[in-house]
């Protein structure tokens, strides 16, 4: 079972439309995970320029012990945890930051649905890119 969530600014029918417009969204399988991943203070879905290096922060809250958070960088792990319980809160700073690239989180939680499947969240990117 999948759903998307929609980080919409008001719960009305022009607050959804607007931040699915502005990719403020991400998916679930399975569990009601709660994720919340900003880069510099901008939110997923969000085009940023920046002068400085990205800062990434995340706080997951899951429904059950988190297996894995990874924060993927132009379709690579650049670097991910196992914290084993139920919420957690990452900072991480990327100090390979070459100008220009898209980030996005991936959750894996260590339990399974009837058909053996974990439960997963995959956020929205970001995409960076250095202020001239």
């Amino acid at each position: 079972e999948a759903r998307t969530v929609v980080l919409a600014k008001e719960l009305t029918r022009e607050g959804i439309f607007e931040a699915l417009r502005h990719r403020r969204n991400y998916a679930v399988s399975n569990a009601r995970i709660v994720l919340d991943f900003k880069i510099n203070g901008h939110y997923m879905g969000e085009e940023i320029e920046i002068k400085e290096i990205p800062k990434i922060e995340v706080d997951v809250k899951g429904t059950d012990k988190i297996e894995e958070i990874a924060i993927i960088k132009d379709g690579d792990t650049l670097y991910s945890v196992s914290p084993m319980k139920n919420n957690a809160k990452i900072k991480y700073t990327d100090k390979s930051f070459n100008g220009k690239s898209y980030y996005y989180l991936r959750v894996i939680q260590v339990d399974k649905d009837e058909n053996g499947n974990k439960s997963y969240a995959w956020s929205s990117p970001i995409w960076v890119k250095k202020k001239q």
